[in-house]
């Protein structure tokens, strides 16, 4: 049906060089809101200019030595714009300014046109405000009503460097207002006022979490050397899941350290909702845990290509057919010179000293993780299991007005719980909200008494000490300033950006319900964690200036149709963004799970 609808856009937009001008014009398409949108543009609206509308001459430009998030494009003698000069703006700031500055509304600030000599990089030099023609957002506007309370850019206080150092805030120009957004009424796009507004979805934007490498899980893990009787699996009694230390309960006798017992080492949670020993269970062995073993942990050898392997033998050298699975006949792990066949399922039992109770960086969270974590009801990675580490949680949270957020409320959280509204940094501010300067890096040394970008005395490292909630307004800080900073971090960013972060041995992305953010993973139903981008405009509006609403179905035709979103011109967006027109699945709301088309 959607592509049916895109087919007959396309043909419209062809069909409307139509009847042409008396005297070419230009018409100029002012957007905002949603970031990714306005990248998507930045990318391919050129394209879209010079294939579907067929201008000459066509220029993206902006501002010299400007953010490219203020872009401005220009096509000259459209065929199939009734010969008309057409320029496009978007101005990339939050869904909340796609929503709020509908046409009668505040305008937005974009680059000015006419300070333009259209040579590209750069060439233009004012901005000007001009009214909304199309709105962007991740999700509908009725759905961006959070609140947020505090620093809208997180440590910085005021927009700051994008690196780990701090502004201090205490020269008073910090922002320290809560922001609030309310339902659809406060946008200007409700029907009640604009009975003829339009909206339409072209790209889909996954979004993931995004956790600092400190936080960590216990897991079984066999060797790293993967040749010869080093050749084998490991898992866990429990899952993956593994307590370093754990011994088994052998006839009533801790088998490590002695004891009567009734159970293996075992954890619940006690009443105060710690997590404590089963009655009865074998406590954790001091000389296993500094062994990285457990009891958790069973090994086997696999039957590899075919064939059990001896020190002797490289799993490489030889093709057999056979599989394996857990269980079976052990055999013999020596098999001499030759690697022996094996064609039925069978395992060999390895050595359970070789077997580890490794700690590694956590790849994966559940939705019900993401609640308790972003509703500020668990603070402690351990609250999950001993298997986590004894750190507390640093909750980096985007603002109020930003899609990803609402798309966080909306996709994930549905109404089941309530998310973190406040910045909580009782120990870096004071009752006026001015920043103690504790901070890593000090920039200001008449306020630190260190020398500038130095190490602060009061600052003891990545740990998370000086605060637990923090709100920011861009992506890009909040993964620098806060998931890389803090050992206990964790946000959630468009999925993309994940290829963006220069320092991934400090963050990284991980699953949600075992599922990665990717694009064939969104398209098919598997991700669940991903918004279209709605763009909406009033057709009574552009209906006023002609071709200015053909313009702007073709534009958003354009942005549905998956071979619009290719690597060759987007690079790595292309691996997780999909398009509206390829998907398999849609949702009727925004909290409502995606169904099959």
């Amino acid at each position: 049906m959607l592509k049916d609808f895109i087919k007959s856009l396309v043909i419209a937009g062809s069909v409307f060089a139509l009847a042409g001008t008396a005297s070419a014009a230009t018409i100029h398409i002012v957007g905002g809101g949603a970031s990714a949108q306005g990248q998507f543009w930045r990318t391919a609206g050129t394209a879209y200019l010079a294939n579907d509308l067929g201008c000459s001459n066509v220029v993206l430009d902006g501002l010299s030595g400007a953010a490219q998030e203020n872009a401005i494009m220009k096509g000259e003698a459209c065929t199939n714009a009734g010969g008309n000069d057409v320029v496009i703006s978007y101005i990339e700031i939050s869904s909340s300014v796609g929503c709020a500055n509908a046409p009668g509304s505040q305008p937005v600030t974009v680059v000015d046109p006419s300070t333009c000599a259209w040579t590209g990089n750069g060439s233009c030099t004012g901005t000007a405000s001009f009214g909304l023609d199309v709105g962007c957002a991740d999700v509908r506007c009725e759905s961006i009503d959070q609140t947020t309370e505090g620093y809208e850019d997180g440590r910085h206080g005021d927009y700051g460097d994008n690196e780990n150092y701090v502004e201090n805030c205490q020269n008073g120009d910090c922002d320290s207002s809560w922001t609030s957004y309310g339902t659809s009424a406060g946008y200007g796009w409700d029907t009640g006022t604009y009975p003829n507004v339009q909206v339409r979805e072209g790209i889909v934007v996954p979004f993931a979490f995004h956790v600092n490498n400190a936080v960590t899980k216990t897991r079984c893990v066999a060797p790293t050397d993967e040749t010869g009787d080093e050749v084998h699996m490991a898992y866990s009694k429990w899952g993956w899941q593994c307590v370093k230390g754990a011994q088994a309960c052998v006839a009533g006798v801790c088998e490590e350290t002695g004891g009567a017992c009734t159970q293996n080492t075992r954890y619940e949670l006690d009443g105060a909702g710690n997590m404590a020993l089963v009655s009865g269970a074998c406590p954790v062995s001091a000389a296993l845990a500094a062994a990285d073993r457990s009891n958790d942990c069973v090994g086997y050898y696999k039957c590899d290509h075919g064939a059990y392997y001896s020190d002797t033998e490289d799993s490489t050298t030889t093709d057999y057919t056979g599989y394996s699975k857990t269980g079976g006949v052990c055999l013999d792990g020596n098999q001499g010179s030759s690697p022996k066949a094996c064609t039925t399922p069978q395992d060999c039992k390895a050595d359970i000293t070789t077997t580890k109770c490794m700690e590694q960086p956590i790849d994966n969270i559940s939705r019900l993780q993401a609640l308790l974590i972003f509703s500020g009801q668990v603070n402690n990675w351990k609250s999950f299991g001993p298997w986590y580490p004894d750190l507390p949680i640093v909750q980096c949270m985007r603002h109020a007005g930003s899609g990803t957020h609402a798309t966080l409320d909306k996709a994930i959280f549905r109404g089941d719980r309530g998310m973190i509204t406040s910045t909580a940094a009782a120990n870096s501010t004071d009752a006026n909200w001015n920043f103690i300067p504790d901070w890593r890096e000090c920039e200001n040394p008449a306020l630190c008494g260190t020398p500038a970008n130095t190490p602060h005395v009061a600052a003891t490292g990545h740990t998370g000490e000086e605060a637990t909630v923090w709100h920011y307004k861009s992506s890009t800080d909040l993964l620098y300033d806060c998931v890389d900073w803090y050992d206990g971090g964790i946000g959630y960013i468009d999925a993309d950006k994940v290829l963006g972060n220069d320092d991934a041995s400090r963050s990284h992305t991980v699953k949600l319900e075992g599922v990665e953010p990717t694009r064939e993973k969104v398209k098919f139903g598997e991700y669940i964690y991903w918004s279209p981008q709605m763009c909406m405009f009033d057709q009574d509006k552009t209906d006023l200036v002609p071709g200015k609403t053909d313009i702007i179905e073709g534009l958003m035709a354009f942005a549905a149709d998956p071979a619009n979103l290719s690597n060759d011109a987007f690079g790595t967006p292309a691996d997780w963004w999909s398009t509206t027109g390829e998907m398999e699945v849609q949702k009727t709301s925004d909290t409502a799970y995606p169904t099959a088309k």
